[in-house]
């Protein structure tokens, strides 16, 4: 009868009376009967699938494991993993969580990728492939008036001394070209041109018997360097609209000139 009483006094309480003096033990268990498992659900619970492994089944499927990811490195390790039908998926890293979607695109960013790059980084990484040449903003201001120059017709007669803007062109030239002619008794024609420098032309004057013709180092609107100063005029400054010239020996002659300016 003694070791009826010392049996009965082992048996662990049902109602929770009593503690366990030792650890309790299950067996292992597998997916499809779990160590520990329910009255009513035998294929779901816990079950110990190896060394350093213990996971859940629920309906005889492995849908999470708990694992000893003693071999990455401290603050990396990831004891926790889900499965999503095709793999096992990581569930946190340190502190952070990722969902699958997360990881997907973690995996997919490529070796040594850059983020937060600034403009100057940008920019060279850019460049250093081929037909990638850098325009500065200068450049495509230049660049969007190629090909596009304007001209003008006016008529002058203004007196010496006397500086005449001429805008509208819409853009400030880097070169002004003329064609001029003047003329009452006699008549007198050029081509000149004025780079925001200099000013340079060729005339021809047709004076009765006199014909002549030259090269001089300001425009003259139709005139004559040796005979008469009548309608000669130096470039004097490219504008942001157009360009400006000042008269030299204007004498309220006409003079008809055609201009183009080019960007």
């Amino acid at each position: 009868m003694a070791d009826l009483g010392q049996a009965l006094q082992d048996s662990l309480s049902r109602s929770g009376l009593g503690g366990m003096l030792v650890p309790f033990q299950n067996a292992d268990g597998t997916t499809a009967a779990p160590g520990i498992t329910f009255s009513n659900e035998l294929g779901t619970g816990f079950f110990r699938f190896g060394t350093g492994d213990m996971r859940i089944t629920i309906q005889g499927t492995s849908l999470v494991r708990y694992r000893n990811d003693s071999t990455a490195p401290a603050g990396e390790r990831v004891p926790l993993q889900i499965w999503d039908g095709l793999a096992w998926v990581d569930v946190g890293v340190a502190s952070e969580n990722f969902t699958p979607a997360d990881q997907a695109k973690l995996t997919g960013i490529e070796a040594l990728a850059e983020v937060n790059r600034t403009p100057a980084e940008v920019k060279v990484a850019y460049e250093s492939n081929a037909n990638t040449n850098a325009f500065t903003d200068a450049d495509v201001t230049a660049l969007a008036g190629v090909g596009s120059p304007v001209s003008g017709f006016m008529t002058t007669t203004a007196l010496p001394n006397t500086a005449v803007a001429v805008t509208g062109v819409g853009f400030q030239p880097s070169l002004v070209n003329f064609q001029m002619t003047v003329g009452s008794s006699w008549e007198a024609s050029s081509s000149g041109y004025y780079d925001g420098t200099v000013s340079k032309c060729v005339y021809r004057r047709n004076d009765d018997a006199n014909e002549l013709a030259g090269t001089l180092s300001d425009i003259w609107f139709g005139a004559n360097g040796t005979l008469s100063l009548e309608a000669s005029a130096d470039g004097t400054s490219m504008d942001a609209d157009g360009f400006t010239y000042t008269t030299t020996g204007f004498t309220n002659t006409a003079a008809f000139v055609i201009w183009t300016a080019y960007p």
